[in-house]
């Protein structure tokens, strides 16, 4: 009877080093994967490692942190393609962040700022045919339309001021200062001027009776 229970004790001892070794080795896999790049699977090996060994708490330590900067990772190499306008490499990113975290708010709102995006990008497209066009208010109606819903796309603002160059000079900026100092016109509001943009120390901005604004 003795020897039965020695029997079964061993064995229970020789399981437990195998799982221990199995975890151990799932876990440097997992830590060698993340540093590669390859977060999900990464993730995915040190999620099994803590499976296997509930109980190591360097495991755990591992998994919540790895998991937590792979995710901040995802999420910045996502803005950065955002704002170069690589859409579709964003919206990979994004999806990789929420295969590790599927209720993360940054990458759903990052998604669905790329939609909207897009959507911007076609009414760009269509306004910069305009301007070829040389029919600048129509584009510049286009434009207005995109920037009163995101006021720092800048795909919109280059064209908005390609257009104004195009337009050239409309006032002489000079005869209009002259004739505001002398009161020979009562006052004047301008949204587009020679040097954009105005300069602070600009004759024009120390004219009360002019109005000045930024053309889109």
């Amino acid at each position: 009877m003795r020897t039965t229970w020695r029997h079964i004790a061993g064995i229970v001892l020789i399981l437990g080093l195998l799982v221990g070794c199995a975890a151990d080795r799932l876990h440097r896999d997992g830590l060698v994967a993340i540093d590669r790049g390859e977060y999900e699977s990464g993730v995915a090996l040190l999620n099994q490692a803590v499976q296997n060994d509930p109980h190591n708490m360097t495991f755990r330590l591992d998994l919540q942190a790895r998991r937590d900067a792979a995710i901040q990772q995802l999420i910045a190499m996502a803005d950065t393609a955002r704002g170069a306008h690589q859409l579709e490499v964003a919206a990979q990113d994004y999806k990789r962040v929420l295969a590790l975290d599927p209720n993360n708010d940054r990458a759903k709102r990052g998604l669905a700022g790329l939609e909207g995006d897009a959507r911007h990008g076609e009414i760009v497209a269509e306004a910069r045919k305009d301007f070829e066009r040389k029919d600048y208010d129509a584009a510049e109606a286009k434009l207005r339309g995109v920037l009163s819903e995101d006021q720092g796309y800048g795909p919109a603002h280059d064209l908005a001021t390609a257009i104004n160059t195009a337009r050239g000079p409309i006032v002489d900026e000079h005869a209009l200062i002259h004739a505001l100092r002398h009161s020979v016109f009562a006052g004047a509001g301008l949204d587009v001027f020679d040097e954009e943009p105005l300069p602070a120390d600009h004759p024009l901005r120390r004219l009360e009776n002019a109005l000045l604004t930024p053309h889109l």
